[in-house]
């Protein structure tokens, strides 16, 4: 019996024959993938549906709440892409290649703005605390949605370019790729790599660089912490891969194929996690016990610099009661 299925945004074929030891391993493996993936792929749904949802009806809108709002809804359509390929090679449901190129357009549209809009958000973010006066002068006023808007529409045209490059590919499933294809998928790892990548780890590096020399001073803004944690988890769960990926392209031993599978659960994990990191991060020396669930959030990706740890409002505490009792005296 043979099956001939495609997964995934960079398109690798698995024939799979039930009579051959080597290949029934590697669809085991594939297998075991797919099972990790569709509860952590899952949760990011639930995760990023009841984030969303706490921003856009209780947190005041500010200009990351917008950038946030647009990151999980990314987030969300690439966990909703693996959930759906995951169950569907579980399941061994036939698809058409129609259907499957428009989920991995889906996926290269959402999975390119998640990139996208993450570095945006860490470098605007470096210019403000970097050069205050500057950023508050000069940022336009419509600046946050016209940002969105370019990158959603650049992400749009990267997943057209590589649709209409990797299309021809889906008539011939045992054919090779095309140089066009391989041309589409080589430049959208070029822009990622070489521009997004770097500016993106520089910013981070820059803010934990500066919250280690304000260590000791009461006022910090745990906006930085949420991007220095998000940002390291993207380097670690998409970063890697795709310098492997790249290099394989001249480097023929990388081209391992339990490389792709582990990419697939590192980057299904990144578009679930997110949620984790918000909650995890407003939950730091938090003050109630009972504290709404909006709160954690408003905290975790306020850019307003805060004076909210317990030993801070001890100390103010006591300052309120030595200079009451000066008065009285």
């Amino acid at each position: 019996m043979m099956e001939a299925i495609i997964l995934s945004p960079h398109t690798i074929t698995m024939k799979t024959n039930h009579t051959e030891p080597h290949i029934s391993s590697k669809r085991f493996f594939m297998e075991m993938v797919g099972a990790l993936s569709i509860p952590i792929c899952f949760w990011g749904l639930i995760g990023n549906a009841a984030v969303f949802w706490l921003l856009c009806r209780k947190v005041k809108k500010t200009t990351f709440i917008v950038y946030f709002l647009n990151l999980i809804i990314a987030d969300f359509i690439v966990a909703a892409y693996f959930l759906t390929v995951f169950c569907v090679f579980l399941t061994s449901l036939f698809i058409s290649y129609y259907f499957l190129r428009t989920m991995e357009s889906i996926y290269s549209l959402s999975s390119n703005a998640s990139i996208f809009l993450l570095t945006v958000i860490c470098f605007e973010r470096y210019v403000m605390v970097s050069f205050p006066l500057y950023y508050q002068q000069h940022r336009p006023k419509d600046f946050t949605t016209n940002m969105c808007c370019i990158i959603w529409f650049w992400s749009f045209l990267v997943a057209l370019m590589l649709y209409v490059g990797c299309y021809p590919q889906l008539f011939s499933v045992s054919a090779p790729r095309s140089s066009i294809c391989h041309g589409a998928l080589l430049f959208e790892s070029i822009v990622q790599l070489m521009v997004f990548f770097p500016i993106m780890s520089f910013s981070a590096f820059s803010l934990f660089i500066r919250r280690r020399k304000r260590a000791k001073q009461r006022t910090k803004s745990r906006l930085d912490i949420t991007l220095i944690i998000i940002v390291v988890l993207s380097l670690i769960c998409i970063f890697t891969f795709q310098t492997l990926g790249f290099i394989s392209n001249w480097v023929y031993e990388l081209r391992e194929p339990t490389l792709f599978k582990l990419s697939l659960l590192f980057d299904s994990i990144k578009s679930s996690i997110n949620p984790l990191v918000y909650f995890f991060v407003g939950n730091q020396q938090r003050q109630k016990v009972t504290e709404p669930m909006y709160k954690l959030l408003e905290r975790a990706l306020n850019d307003k610099e805060s004076t909210d740890t317990p030993d801070t409002l001890a100390t103010a505490g006591h300052k309120g009661i030595c200079t009451s009792e000066m008065k009285k005296t």
